[in-house]
């Protein structure tokens, strides 16, 4: 089941107007933060749908994969499924050093070993190649190896002049702590939990026949519950049958989800809700919930 789209609408305007600025020449990084379930991967889907006539290329990075600058090796790959190759860039660049003087040979290939600001200005003379002012979406920045958290630091300043926007994601703790820093250029657009109001929304949409007090009665016990918390929500509506859940069987919905979770492999998403039950189920005395 797919949860219709509800909240959001503040950041989706902050990145509308990041992209309109970069498009202008004042490019920009942007970091989307916030917990594992949290609604990033969404948010971004939501965005990408906005925008079916932009040039966008998108990648993300593994724990798997910690060669160096893999992440970026991933950005090329995918700009050259555009027709936008190191080989054109190279070309382009040959043509330009001749055009200046004849005797000039062509410029070596990026060489992994140079100068960190060398790379960053290959890979954005590469990404201006484009037709137009492209959008890059990096997925789970928490995850790149070294070399490539060092280049996007790097680029976060390099783009000030140019027409490019560089959009990421992270995860981060309930403390807002994260594997990888935002970069000090870079712009922190951080998630939290759906309101109130638009978990009533929600709630709404997804169960139209419910009576309307009904519904104001469990969307405010789904809220308490999930602290708006999109993953918990989508799973719980999922899971539920046609009964509205009371507050007790909602936290016992939530560890089911969260042991589902864990079994799946998700075990960021599995901790937040283990967390967020634990606080209330003691806040509660509800204990019984956890067993």
């Amino acid at each position: 089941m797919q949860l219709k789209f509800v909240g959001r609408s503040s950041e989706l305007r902050e990145l509308d107007a990041i992209t309109r600025n970069s498009a202008a020449g004042r490019g920009a990084l942007v970091v989307i933060s916030g917990e594992p379930g949290i609604g990033k991967s969404r948010l971004i889907r939501e965005f990408i749908d906005n925008h079916p006539d932009d040039l966008i290329v998108t990648a993300a990075a593994h724990t798997s994969d910690q060669t160096p600058f893999a992440t970026f090796a991933d950005i090329v790959a995918a700009l050259d499924r555009k027709g936008i190759s190191v080989e054109k860039c190279e070309a382009t660049t040959a043509a330009r050093e001749r055009a200046k003087n004849p005797e000039a040979d062509a410029p070596p290939p990026v060489d992994p070993n140079e100068p960190l600001g060398d790379t960053a200005n290959r890979l954005l003379e590469l990404i201006n190649l484009s037709p137009s002012p492209p959008i890059l979406i990096i997925e789970q920045i928490q995850f790149m190896d070294p070399d490539s958290v060092r280049l996007l630091n790097h680029l976060a300043f390099a783009l000030t002049n140019e027409a490019i926007t560089i959009i990421c994601t992270r995860s981060t703790d309930r403390a807002g702590k994260a594997r990888v820093d935002v970069p000090s250029q870079g712009i922190d657009l951080e998630l939290r939990g759906l309101t109130m109001t638009e978990v009533q929304e929600l709630v709404a949409l997804q169960n139209p026949g419910v009576e309307p007090d009904e519904m104001a009665k469990f969307a405010r016990s789904l809220h308490q519950t999930t602290a708006g918390y999109p993953r918990a929500i989508h799973d719980i509506l999922e899971s539920m049958g046609t009964e509205i859940p009371t507050e007790h069987q909602l936290l016992a919905i939530m560890v089911d989800t969260a042991d589902n979770n864990s079994a799946e492999g998700n075990i960021e998403i599995a901790q937040a809700m283990y967390s967020r039950v634990a606080d209330l189920a003691e806040h509660r005395g509800d204990l019984d919930a956890l067993v």
